[in-house]
């Protein structure tokens, strides 16, 4: 147990001792707000209050915090990806740098290595992410003068963990095929870029059609991103569409992914947890086999 501490905390100073680095894990989320502030948000504001303002007179800032809120859950689950992506990176450059040949001197198990480089991608992209998602709060507060309840607070923090440790997993394996460390910065590109995709950020999965539309609805980051959703804008909800018919709320949840379906099953959160854990512990099952015959 102690050297599987001693790795992890290793692990942990490295990536917080390149401040560069720390910086690039957060791109993503930084270009999601920029996006925000400049186009997005005020595309959506503007369509809600058309929508909404024959029903009843919600204020704007009430709407900017909802739509701030959808937002604000796809920068949780990209974050749950990018910075363990980025700590779990640590394995190549120990491979290329023969550190893992240093660590093979001591007495211990292989795993107990592998179990290092999850952990500490678990812990820091935990605490970043659920840090990033405070400060979101924050700015929802000085829009609308409310903070989230406790209950929500930590409901987020349990789905923040559950997804950090799926992803993390997924990558983990994901690295222990990698030689090189030309290859990371093209498996962080794709990440980025397809991950923001696949969890409806980019582009609303109710905007798309047919098969496509099922495929992406059945993968794990849409399942993190749309349960999140739930979360965070449920009372927002009931406050902004009130006196609004039931048809139109759901014309607006389904259009914005915060339903999702495959087909004509509406998926529900105990489908979004199972398939997070079903990812995790696959990802841990093809870790240990390979980790039993090979070196990381």
């Amino acid at each position: 147990m102690s050297t599987i501490i001693y790795l992890t905390k290793r692990n942990m100073k490295l990536y917080w001792r390149d401040k560069s680095t720390v910086i690039t894990s957060l791109t993503s989320s930084i270009i999601i707000i920029a996006l925000f502030i400049l186009f997005l948000g005020r595309l959506y504001i503007n369509s809600l209050e058309d929508l909404v303002s024959e029903f009843n007179n919600t204020s704007t800032e009430t709407i900017q915090a909802l739509i701030f809120s959808w937002i604000l859950a796809g920068i949780i689950v990209l974050n749950s990806i990018n910075i363990p992506q980025t700590l779990l990176s640590r394995i190549i450059l120990d491979k290329e740098s023969k550190a893992t040949n240093d660590f093979y001197v001591i007495p211990f198990k292989r795993r107990d290595l592998g179990l290092s480089y999850i952990l500490s991608a678990l812990i820091v992209g935990t605490t970043i992410t659920y840090v990033s998602f405070l400060v979101g709060e924050l700015y929802i507060f000085m829009i609308s003068g409310s903070f989230f309840s406790l209950q929500t607070n930590l409901i987020v923090l349990a789905v923040t963990i559950l997804s950090t440790a799926s992803f993390s997993s997924l990558l983990f394996v994901i690295y222990l095929f990698v030689k090189s460390s030309s290859a990371v910065g093209g498996i962080t590109a794709i990440t980025s870029s397809v991950g923001g995709f696949l969890a409806g950020i980019y582009i609303t999965i109710g905007s798309l059609s047919g098969v496509i539309k099922d495929i992406v609805s059945a993968n794990p980051l849409a399942h993190a991103t749309t349960m999140l959703r739930n979360i965070l804008m449920q009372d927002q909800m009931a406050t902004v569409f009130i006196n609004v018919p039931n048809d139109i709320v759901q014309e607006f949840s389904d259009s914005l992914a915060i339903n999702l379906y495959i087909g004509n099953l509406e998926l529900s959160s105990i489908h979004y947890i199972i398939s997070l854990l079903v990812v995790a512990v696959v990802s841990i099952i093809i870790s240990y086999f390979k980790l039993l015959y090979d070196r990381i």
